[in-house]
């Protein structure tokens, strides 16, 4: 599985292109300024590193 690291996931544009990562089979990590935000916004589904 390819593994990408996406920065802004929280925001607008962030979350188009976690969806889209994400349905191409892409394993994400997201590097983020509030992680409770991302966790609650993706859930398991996401590495998160704050």
């Amino acid at each position: 599985m390819t593994k990408v690291l996406l920065i802004g996931v929280t925001g607008m544009a962030g979350q188009e292109i976690y969806q889209a990562a994400t349905k191409a089979g892409l394993a994400v990590t997201a590097q983020v300024r509030h992680a409770d935000k991302a966790r609650e916004l993706f859930g398991t589904g996401v590495t998160v590193l704050e």
